[in-house]
């Protein structure tokens, strides 16, 4: 048995193609039905009495099991209905972006970014299904990884993409929850692999031309890479990372216009962790090894969690202008410097922790007067008695 799941359109629009999360639909037979001036606004829902309506007001039969049926009425409005199998819920499917949305409006503005997201594993993945949730259809999607079966039970993605490049899954579960078509494009490589130089230049040039950089990969190579781009190039940057054993995670993140560079931020979380104890998991010759005999693995929702606070930091970075801490760690269970579950921990940067000359300004005026002696010192000749300074 099938039931009608009545879409609207836009009035006067130009009819969309049928979204992502229907692409499954591919083949099947649809009609668009111009209806009589007399036919009613209200359509039943009922497959029979819908059936019924079709062909009294549009003069088509849809015993030929139709799947998808497109009316239009002579005022304009269109209303697309898609019969599907009984199993679902009878809900409305918008086949275009709608105009209002449960989203903030503030967050209007993610609409138009374009995302680049390096590392498509399951704290990326988590990350790039609820930008496009909250908005973002532009996606630049960078890994070289094969999603495989023991990724399933943390990734975004399900056993049926399994054998996949993580971008290519990454990308159908966009689309699956995009109202219309995303724009995404796909480098299935890692950002440090030795591949062609000029195939490497084009993935950098489309970082570099991305609105905002996000780092889900947990590799201080990439992020160091990461962080040239997002300073030469001006571009934020908001990175992520998962702690094992469920203790944690951390994300930071660095605004050209508001915070110091990515490495600065880094420099001074790194100054100011050294006075922590030494983490769980560290100098441990593999990453799930430790005297402990549990290994040190993260479940699904410590994944979930750090994904989560990375979408917010994004969309704290790009709708407000408001300070954030450059470093926020997340503390799930009470161990290491967390003194109790949910614990927060946020690290401000210090101007003395600066480590490029980008962002390091010495204080004050510079001294001219020094700056003439310490030029006439440098431009006498050898054997010239030295001047002491006043």
């Amino acid at each position: 048995m099938r039931r009608v799941v009545p879409t609207k359109f836009p009035t006067g629009s130009a009819l969309p193609d049928v979204p992502p999360a229907f692409r499954h639909l591919t083949g099947h037979t649809g009609a668009f039905v111009p209806l009589h001036a007399d036919a009613p606004d209200e359509v039943p829902v009922d497959l029979a009495a819908f059936q019924a309506f079709v062909e009294e007001h549009g003069g088509l039969s849809l015993q030929d099991g139709r799947t998808l049926v497109m009316l239009k009425w002579t005022s304009g409005k269109t209303v697309g209905f898609l019969q599907v199998e009984d199993a679902l819920r009878l809900v409305d499917v918008p086949l275009t972006t709608a105009d209002e949305g449960r989203a903030p409006a503030e967050l209007g503005v993610l609409s138009a970014l374009n995302v680049c997201i390096v590392g498509l594993g399951s704290l990326g993945s988590k990350v790039a299904v609820s930008l496009a949730r909250a908005g973002v259809s532009s996606f630049v999607f960078i890994d070289g990884d094969l999603l495989l079966a023991p990724n399933v039970p943390r990734h975004a993605a399900s056993y049926f993409d399994v054998g996949a490049f993580k971008v290519d899954a990454a990308r159908e579960l966009i689309r699956d929850v995009s109202p219309s078509e995303p724009t995404i494009v796909r480098h299935a490589a890692n950002l440090l692999s030795a591949i062609n130089p000029e195939s490497h230049a084009k993935i950098v040039e489309r970082c570099a031309s991305a609105d905002l950089l996000v780092d889900a990969t947990a590799n201080p190579e990439v992020f160091g890479m990461l962080a040239q781009i997002s300073s030469d190039f001006r571009r934020p940057l908001v990175w992520g990372e998962v702690f094992g054993g469920g203790l944690g995670g951390l994300i930071g993140s660095a605004h050209p216009d508001r915070t110091p560079c990515a490495r600065c931020v880094r420099a001074g979380f790194l100054a100011e962790s050294n006075a922590w104890p030494p983490a769980p998991a560290r100098d441990v010759p593999n990453a799930y090894e430790t005297d402990d005999p549990t290994p040190l693995i993260s479940a699904d929702p410590h994944v979930s969690l750090i994904a989560a606070a990375m979408t917010m930091r994004i969309c704290d970075l790009v709708s407000s202008d408001e300070a954030v801490p450059e470093v926020t760690l997340f503390g799930f269970r009470r161990r290491w410097i967390f003194d109790s579950p949910h614990q927060t921990v946020h690290v401000r940067v210090r101007s003395d922790d600066f480590a490029c000359p980008r962002c390091w300004v010495p204080d004050g005026a510079p001294d001219v007067a020094c700056a003439a002696q310490a030029e006439a010192l440098f431009d006498a000749p050898d054997d010239a008695p030295a001047e002491t300074p006043q």
